[in-house]
């Protein structure tokens, strides 16, 4: 059904109630009898106030639906987004934010995860790469926390089409290494570059690493020999965000030196909230 249709599933009150905020099309929901009570029936609520039909269904029969280890009382059918790799590209470029590429990542946990820290992080969007796990697989899904109604994520077949497109909007790609590469802080990351997370088996393939101007390793210690790809992309992610930090308080200057003001309320008085300014914790 996603590929065929453009729709996915969603499982669970708390996604349901992401997916009704969201700009995408909540088809059907569907609710087993006797739902737990609260979440589930506060969103079923919202679902059927915005128009979308809910559906009645036996207790059980959504754990047969859903490949997940602990399913939900309630799921919801909605549109995919749609969104190829030269608009995530143009938002990256016009945001001066990073493209987070998946190359062969296999495990649906690790690219929801992923596209959770790719938001988490402030990047412009997601690109999946070749045999990558479908963002809209249910595990996918739910690891995104939510995230895949919001991220722009789009697909290609290899990663050379990605880097041309990335060629034509200047900007580099930063490959990740299990080993021989540089500190992921002695790489500009500040600006729109696409960092790129290989499979977790076998890494980016040698192809892959030459399209890539710089090769980063995360400084480990211990005798682990190598990182989680969701790991590994979400720290260089999280580095790209406070190169941005740095560079945007850098280019504010030094606070004066009578300190930061307070920030005024309504009144024209100082906040009540600004903990700095009163000392509270």
């Amino acid at each position: 059904m996603r590929s065929a249709e453009g729709l996915f599933l969603v499982d669970g009150p708390v996604l349901l109630a992401e997916a009704l905020e969201s700009s995408l099309s909540v088809r059907t929901v569907y609710v087993e009898q006797d739902p737990r009570r609260g979440t589930t029936e506060r969103a079923v609520a919202a679902a059927a106030d915005a128009g979308v039909a809910v559906r009645q269904v036996r207790t059980g029969v959504l754990a047969k639906v859903l490949d997940l280890a602990s399913p939900q009382d309630v799921v919801a059918v909605v549109e995919q987004s749609s969104f190829d790799m030269e608009a995530v590209a143009r938002l990256a470029a016009a945001s001066s934010r990073p493209i987070l590429a998946l190359v062969e990542v296999s495990d649906p946990g690790n690219v929801g995860t992923l596209v959770r820290s790719a938001e988490a992080s402030g990047c412009a969007g997601a690109v999946l790469v070749g045999e990558c796990a479908d963002v809209f697989n249910p595990k996918a899904v739910r690891a995104t926390a939510g995230a895949v109604f919001r991220v722009p994520t789009a697909r290609c077949d290899s990663l050379a089409e990605l880097a041309s497109v990335a060629e034509r909007a200047a900007m580099p790609l930063v490959g990740t290494v299990g080993g021989d590469g540089v500190t992921p802080e002695s790489v500009a990351m500040h600006a729109a570059v696409v960092i790129v997370v290989g499979s977790e088996a076998h890494g980016l393939a040698e192809k892959d690493l030459r399209l890539c101007g710089q090769l980063v390793t995360v400084p480990m210690e211990g005798r682990v020999e190598s990182l989680n790809a969701a790991v590994a992309g979400s720290l260089l992610a999280f580095e790209a965000a406070r190169q941005r930090r740095q560079r945007s308080a850098t280019a504010v200057g030094p606070e004066p030196s009578g300190g930061a003001r307070a920030p005024l309320s309504h009144n024209g008085g100082p906040s009540n909230h600004d903990q700095s300014a009163t000392g509270e914790p």
